[in-house]
């Protein structure tokens, strides 16, 4: 299926989602209905938010060496979240539901931008791979692979239908 070797590196892909999150977002928002320092406080509590979560992560066994920028990308969707929130009764339902449909476009459109930085998941394929739960076999990715080790001593097939495990 052609679908599979979609890159999420680059292409149309990313290019469609970025410009589905970022028009969600500015058409979204009605930012002449509220006062900048308003906004910018709804922007404070999106970043200590984000923050909160990378502190939370630097605790954890999450390694931290990562751009900052992702913290940026992080706070993107709480802040669509919180703007839609605060502005949710001085306008229409249309506009609030594109205001609210910013929030998981733009969810996805850090996850791309985090996923570029690192290269972990080249295709659509392998992304897909990964949600069913199958685990990346190697570097180059399960949808690109024939059988490989899962780590678990289980072999994970290219279609995604199960894993073998020996007995």
């Amino acid at each position: 299926m052609w679908l599979r070797q979609v890159s999420l590196l680059g292409g149309w892909l990313p290019i469609v989602v970025a410009t589905v999150a970022w028009a969600a977002f500015a058409f979204g928002i009605a930012w002449r209905r509220r006062s900048a320092w308003q906004w910018l406080v709804v922007a404070a509590g999106a970043l200590f938010a984000a923050l909160i979560v990378a502190w939370i992560l630097a605790q954890s066994r999450v390694p931290t060496a990562y751009p900052r920028s992702f913290i940026v990308w992080g706070s993107l969707p709480v802040f669509a979240l919180g703007a839609a929130l605060w502005q949710w009764r001085l306008v229409g339902w249309r506009r609030t539901t594109v205001a609210l449909l910013s929030v998981p476009a733009l969810a996805v459109f850090g996850g791309l931008q985090i996923n570029a930085y690192y290269a972990y998941l080249p295709t659509l394929g392998d992304l897909l791979v990964v949600c069913r739960g199958f685990g990346l076999v190697g570097e180059g990715g399960a949808a690109s692979a024939d059988f490989g080790d899962d780590g678990f001593g289980g072999l994970v097939p290219d279609e995604g239908f199960g894993v073998v495990v020996p007995v």
